[in-house]
This record gives structure tokens, sequence and C-alpha cells, in this order.
């Protein structure tokens, strides 16, 4: 029951539920596992020091061995959404260190990628975001670390290279409402760069014509 009101969203149910089952079963082999979902819980509600006080706490316990590489992407997910990028970047890359063939590898990349974006660290992110399109290609966080990357190469003032990795992004994105303007935007600008200025108003005019739609 505290899974199925964790999973369906109801985020304050669930951390009464799994209160109630800690109380009733405190010898269980899935403690550690509640306790860890309570802090998801909180996380999800957005009460951000409330769940790091969790996840610290039972990274410090030796009854959760089984769940440290959970913790700590938890840990680095609470800091990079309390924007302190340093504690976050840092997190990131201790989950990568010291769980390598962790499940959490593919997403904990990809956020780092972006948290060192947000840290205007880009020629740093194009690696943890190249190691996830080359390495986890089956993972759905892999277009979206291409994606991402037109961002630092953009950034970087790498026109070139943004124009071919955004049209090699066109036949996927297609469809994508939401990151589409943005990727004819940065084909826009690269080929104004680039001096193509007839791509590049094409370009600018298909950016125009999908805002209008959504207004």
């Amino acid at each position: 029951m505290a899974r199925k009101a964790f999973e369906d969203g109801y985020y304050e149910a669930s951390i009464g539920l799994f209160n109630r089952f800690k109380e009733e079963f405190p010898a269980s082999s899935m403690l550690a596992e509640a306790e860890l979902l309570i802090g998801e819980a909180l996380f999800y509600q957005n009460k951000l020091n409330e769940a790091l006080i969790v996840f610290e706490r039972l990274l410090k316990s030796r009854y959760t061995a089984n769940i440290n590489d959970a913790l700590i992407y938890w840990i680095a997910e609470t800091y990079f959404k309390k924007n302190d990028l340093a504690k976050s970047i840092q997190s990131y890359k201790k989950l990568i260190s010291r769980f390598p063939n962790s499940a959490y590898i593919p997403s904990a990349l990809y956020s780092l990628g972006w948290s060192l974006i947000e840290d205007d660290r880009c020629k740093e992110a194009l690696d943890y975001l190249k190691a996830v399109e080359e390495k986890y290609p089956g993972e759905p966080q892999s277009l979206d670390a291409s994606f991402k990357s037109l961002e630092c190469l953009y950034k970087l003032k790498e026109y070139k290279t943004l124009k071919e990795k955004a049209s090699g992004l066109l036949k996927s994105l297609l469809n994508d409402k939401t990151r589409l303007p943005y990727l004819y935007f940065y084909l826009a600008e690269a080929d104004y760069y680039l001096e193509d200025f007839n791509c590049a108003l094409e370009f600018y005019m298909k950016v125009l014509n999908l805002s209008l739609i959504h207004i």
C-alpha cells in the first residue's frame, strides 16, 4: 500500500504508511528501502532539507550498504535541486567512481553534465554527456544527453559541430514539440555564425512558426 501510494504520487500518504510499516516490522529486510522511499517522497514534495537528512543518515548506517549507490544518487539530485552545484557535482562523481556498475550511472552521468553546464564548465560537461551517448545508447538519457550537448556547443561557440550535431538529431526530435523549437534555434544560430544566412533565416522562421502555434 505504501509503495502504491508513492508510485501514484500520494507522497504524504506514502510517508505515513512507510512509517507505520517501520513501526510494525522493525526487523524487516525491507526497512532500508522503506526509509529510502520516504526520502524520495520528501524530495518530490520539495522538502529538500528533510530529504537530505534522511539520505545522509541512511548513508552512515552499516545496514544500508546494498542501497548506498541509490543514496548517493539522491543526495546528488537533492543538492542539484537546491542549486548547490559544488556538492551535486561532488556527489555525482562519488557515485560514478565508487559504483561504476550501478543502474543509476546513466542518470548520474547526464545530471553531472547538466550540473557542469550550470556551473559554466561546458568542456568538462561534454565529456560526461558523450559518455552517456556512447556507453548507454539504449537508455532514454542518451537522447537527452545528445540534446543537452547542443547547449554546451552553443556556449562554446563551436558552431560547425553544433550544426552537425543538431542536424543529426532532427529525425529523432521532429515530433517533440517542446525541444524542436530549441533545435531549430540552434541550427539557425549555427548557420548565422557560419554565414549561411539563407539557411539561418529558414530555421529562424521555423522557430517563429512553432512559437506562434503555441501562443
